[in-house]
C-alpha cells in the first residue's frame, strides 16, 4: 500500500488527502500545528543489522547499524521543525537509541521508557529469514509467538496511557514496525497496519485525537 496522508473519520469512512509528504503546508492544513488534541507522531526505529539482512526481530536487542543511526539524525532534524512535548519510547536499544539522538536534536526532555511499545514476541522465528522460517515451521510460523490478541490490548493500553497522560500535547513515539502496524489497524479499522503495510525504517505515522475521536492524519511516510 502507497504511503499517503489517509483519514479515518467519525462516520468510519475512508479519505485520502492527495499529498504525498507531511511537509509544512500540508502539516498546517491538516491540522498538525494548531490545537487538536493530543497529537502523536509514530516513529519506526533506525535500520539494525538484522533489518538490512530481512531477519524476523522481536523482542532480541539488536542496535542500530551505522545506516540507522543516520536514519534517526534525519528524523530529529525533521521533527525539529515542529512543537513536540514529550519523547516516549520502547526500552529495546534500537527504538530507546533512536529516540536519545531525536532527542538530542530536537531538545525533547525524554525519552520516556513505555515497555508497553516492545515489539511483538516472534518466538522461536526470531532471527530467521522469511525462507528459514518456512522450512522450519509449519506454515512459517512458530507456535511460541505472542498471540495478536495480548499484542494488540497492550499497545491498546499504550495509546490510552499516551493519551490520558499528555492531554493536548504533541508526542514524539518510537517504536517498531510491529507495534506500529497494530496502532493503524486499530485506529483504521483493519484497513493499513497489521498484514497490510510495510512500514520503512525511520518511518513516520501521525495520529491525532480530538472530540473523542481517532484520526490517523498520515503513515509510513518516509524522510530518508
Amino acid at each position: 500500500m502507497p504511503a499517503v496522508p489517509f483519514t479515518k473519520r467519525v462516520d468510519g469512512s475512508l479519505g485520502f488527502d492527495d499529498s504525498p509528504k507531511l511537509g509544512s503546508e500540508t502539516k498546517q492544513r491538516l491540522g498538525w500545528e494548531r490545537n487538536m488534541g493530543t497529537t502523536l507522531c509514530w516513529v519506526r526505529h533506525g535500520e539494525t543489522d538484522w533489518n538490512a539482512q530481512r531477519r524476523l526481530q522481536g523482542r532480541e536487542d539488536i542496535p542500530l547499524n551505522s545506516r540507522g543511526r543516520i536514519q534517526a539524525e534525519a528524523v530529529g532534524q525533521y521533527l525539529a521543525l515542529s512543537t513536540w512535548h514529550k519523547i516516549a519510547a520502547s526500552p529495546l536499544s534500537r527504538a530507546w537509541e533512536t529516540a536519545v539522538i531525536i532527542s538530542r536534536i530536537t531538545g525533547i526532555e525524554g525519552p520516556i521508557r513505555m515497555n508497553d511499545l516492545q515489539e511483538r514476541d516472534y518466538g522461536s522465528g526470531s532471527g530467521l529469514t522469511s525462507e528459514e522460517r518456512a522450512q522450519r515451521f509449519v506454515n512459517g510460523r512458530a507456535s511460541d509467538i505472542e498471540p495478536m490478541e495480548a499484542m494488540r490490548l497492550r499497545v491498546g493500553r499504550a495509546l490510552k496511557d499516551l493519551t490520558q497522560n499528555y492531554p493536548q500535547q504533541s508526542v514524539v513515539v518510537v517504536a517498531h514496525g510491529g507495534t506500529i502496524n497494530v496502532v493503524l489497524s486499530l485506529l483504521s479499522g483493519g484497513e493499513i497496519g497489521t498484514g497490510k503495510t510495510v512500514l520503512a525504517n525511520a518511518s513516520l505515522s501521525v495520529v491525532a485525537y480530538e472530540n473523542k475521536t481517532w484520526r490517523i492524519v498520515g503513515f509510513n511516510q518516509r524522510i530518508v
